[in-house]
């Protein structure tokens, strides 16, 4: 029977799930293989790498890594960022609150409640499987091959937006990384995820605006230049629009 280790010193990976919990400033690592797994960060941000791309993920989201896919961390920051990685099982959202809860339950967890956790998240696996099958079932192609490929290079894409979407050039940029014209981008990311890749970008700068605003002391027009926006006054009514407060009035 598989055990559930938390923070071993020498990762038996294999057999074993193991729950890994770490806080620095400055981390790097580089070509590291491990089994399937997740990693989330409970507050800062990390960069990690992959064949498939570069990820930034913070306290909005959570990359899922393959068994056997290599990949690079780096973390440089002036305040400490910690992760929470749970390896073998990876998730969605759901599986991010579950590891929360987790982290927060201290380091020796009632067992039966922590197996239930485990058991969760393996289902809720499943569902991101079925979700994403789902998603590729609705890109517009003739053969399944297609449909897959095509999925992956939209995966591909907005994998890139997620880590670059302060940048004026992202879209465009973005249809290059995953080898689409930005016409062809734009056609199957929304089929795929149902917004656009604009709008995918609006929000995702929206979002990091807010957190700026709430994490930080950076004046409302460096939050605005940091997330990307080039007009102050479309920053703030795109703000108003979306949380129904300017970006000086979420500050207070």
């Amino acid at each position: 029977m598989a055990r559930l280790l938390l923070n071993p010193r020498n990762p038996p990976f294999g057999e074993d799930n193991i729950l890994l919990h770490g806080l620095a400033r400055r981390h790097f690592a580089r070509g590291v293989r491990a089994p399937l797994s997740v990693k989330t960060v409970i507050r800062g941000e990390g960069r990690w790498k992959t064949t498939e791309g570069e990820f930034l993920v913070d306290s909005s989201n959570l990359l899922v890594v393959n068994q056997d896919q290599e990949y690079s961390l780096t973390i440089d920051a002036a305040e400490p960022v910690e992760t929470f990685r749970e390896r073998t099982h990876p998730g969605n959202t759901p599986v991010r609150r579950r590891l929360l809860a987790i982290h927060a339950a201290g380091p020796n967890p009632e067992p039966l409640w922590l197996d239930a956790q485990m058991f969760a998240i393996a289902g809720e696996m499943r569902q991101l499987v079925a979700d994403e099958r789902s998603k590729t079932a609705g890109i517009r192609a003739v053969k399944a091959s297609t449909r897959d490929e095509l999925f992956r290079r939209a995966s591909r894409a907005k994998a890139w937006l997620d880590t670059h979407f302060e940048e004026e050039a992202g879209i465009e940029q973005a249809a290059r990384d995953a080898c689409l014209s930005p016409f062809h981008l734009h056609r199957v990311f929304t089929r795929a995820f149902g917004v656009t890749p604009h709008r995918y970008v609006v929000e995702k700068r929206l979002a990091r605006a807010a957190h700026l605003l709430s994490a930080t002391r950076m004046p409302v027009a460096e939050v605005c230049a940091a997330v990307g926006f080039q007009s102050p006054g479309s920053f703030s009514t795109l703000f108003r629009t979306r949380f129904g407060v300017t970006p000086a009035r979420a500050r207070n």
